[in-house]
């Protein structure tokens, strides 16, 4: 993540983040999905996963996380 993106962070109080096709595909993850979790662990902020696939349960979800 570059300067002016991490910049961008510093005002974000917490996160609302889409799941399947927006940080990973089945099981391959998207190119900076990591790299974004990790900023977003050191600052502590809080996160909020969402899904609209209503195929798997909660748990699932938290396993593969």
């Amino acid at each position: 993540m570059s300067g002016g993106q991490q910049h961008r962070l510093e005002t974000v109080e917490g996160l609302l983040l889409d799941l399947d096709g927006t940080l990973y595909v089945s099981d391959r993850l998207f190119e900076g999905s990591l790299r974004l979790f990790q900023v977003i662990e050191r600052r502590g902020l809080p996160i909020v996963c969402l899904t609209n696939n209503s195929s798997k349960r909660s748990s699932d979800y938290v396993a593969k996380l």
